[in-house]
Order: C-alpha cells, then sequence, then structure tokens
C-alpha cells in the first residue's frame, strides 16, 4: 500500500508543501459525467498513487542493477538465491517503466488531474510542490535498497567491499541520514510488491491515443 495520505502528511509536516492539497481545494469546473466532486478526488488520487509506485519501482531496480554491476567488477557476484527470490525477482528482471509523456510521469499526473476538471494553474502549482519532496523519496528508497540488499549479501556470508562502501558513487547513499519511507513505498523496498489504496472509479478504459499510457 501506497497510504498516499499518511505520506501527504508527513511531507506537509516536514517541509510545508501542499502536494494534492491545492488540488483538492481548486474548483472542478469540468467534471466528467456522472462523477462528483468525491469520486473525482479519488481518481486524482488513484493517478498520484500510480505515479509514486512506479518511481519507486523504478528507483528500486535501477538501484539494484547499478549495485549489482559495481559488485561483479569488484569480483562478487549476487547469489542466484537473492536475484530469482521473491523479494528481488522484480527488481533485477523488471525492466524501468518508462513514462510515455515528453514530461515524464509528472506530465501524465498533470493531464489526468487537467482531465479531471481540476484547475490548471492549480495542478501545475501542486506538482511543483511535489518536485522537492519525490527528489527526496527517491534518495530514500535508493539508501534503503542498497541497505536492504547489502544485508541480504551479508546473511548470505558476503560483505560488500570497503572500495564500494567508500567510493564517490555510493558513499552518500550508505551514509545518508534516511528519512522515513511512507508505509508503502517502505513496502516496495522490502518485499518489491505494491498493493494500490486509491482505486480509479471508472470500469472502463480509454485511451486518447493508440499506445498512449492511461491514468484512467
Amino acid at each position: 500500500m501506497l497510504c498516499y495520505d499518511r505520506a501527504v502528511r508527513n511531507w506537509e509536516g516536514r517541509r510545508g508543501s501542499r502536494p494534492l492539497c491545492s488540488v483538492q481545494r481548486g474548483a472542478c469546473l469540468n467534471l466528467e459525467p456522472q462523477m462528483g466532486i468525491a469520486a473525482s478526488v479519488l481518481q486524482a488520487l488513484g493517478a498520484l498513487e500510480w505515479v509514486l509506485v512506479q518511481l519507486v519501482l523504478n528507483v528500486r531496480t535501477r538501484t539494484a542493477v547499478a549495485f549489482r554491476q559495481d559488485l561483479a567488477k569488484a569480483g562478487i557476484d549476487i547469489p542466484a538465491s537473492i536475484i530469482e527470490s521473491r523479494k528481488w525477482f522484480r527488481a533485477f528482471r523488471r525492466a524501468p517503466s518508462i513514462a510515455q509523456h515528453q514530461h515524464g510521469f509528472g506530465g501524465l499526473l498533470r493531464d489526468r488531474l487537467m482531465e479531471l476538471g481540476f484547475e490548471e494553474d492549480l495542478v501545475r502549482e501542486a506538482i511543483k510542490g511535489l518536485e522537492n519532496d519525490l527528489v527526496d523519496l527517491c534518495l530514500d528508497v535508493q539508501s534503503a535498497v542498497t541497505g536492504q540488499l547489502r544485508r541480504d549479501l551479508e546473511a548470505n556470508g558476503l560483505r560488500v567491499p570497503t572500495s564500494i562502501l567508500e567510493s564517490s558513487k555510493w558513499r552518500d547513499v550508505f551514509t545518508r541520514d534516511q528519512g522515513e519511507l511512507p508505509p508503502g513505498a517502505a513496502s516496495i523496498v522490502r518485499e518489491g510488491s505494491d498493493c494500490n489504496v486509491f482505486r480509479v472509479v471508472e470500469q472502463r478504459r480509454e485511451l486518447r491515443c493508440h499506445g498512449k499510457q492511461s491514468l484512467h
């Protein structure tokens, strides 16, 4: 679970930002047919949750693969029992998600929120407010993933070489003052699985153009 509402409260408490709350307070001017404000907000939360899950999964995958490559250069192979495990299989065997939008996942989220009828200025303000928090979240996930992988290696009798721990590439990752991850992100890091909390209201999916990713 991403537990978005708790994560937002944590982020607001740390930095005073206004992620989606600004959007929620904005007027829903052009709501989709038969969709009230509550349903529209629920879909907005679902869209945001989907984006955050993709980002966390991508950071987990890229971090695990990069760490594996550097370990291999140091003569250490991660055991197949770890790579093929339920916990790590998705990180090592899953290609990162690519947002089919020129502005990445943020562009997908922006477009979906405006489709739901939220005011464009408030949508842009809310997404801009998320940017710094998302950077911190990604850095925290990176540190958490390397920490988890290091512990699993040590449990298998393998120690990460000092040359890696103290390298310019990984030193800050291992020594970072990591913030507490939102419960859903922590679950993805620990177990490699996610479960949606905010499910979209609409049952049908409408792809506005062939091959385009949809947050519906």
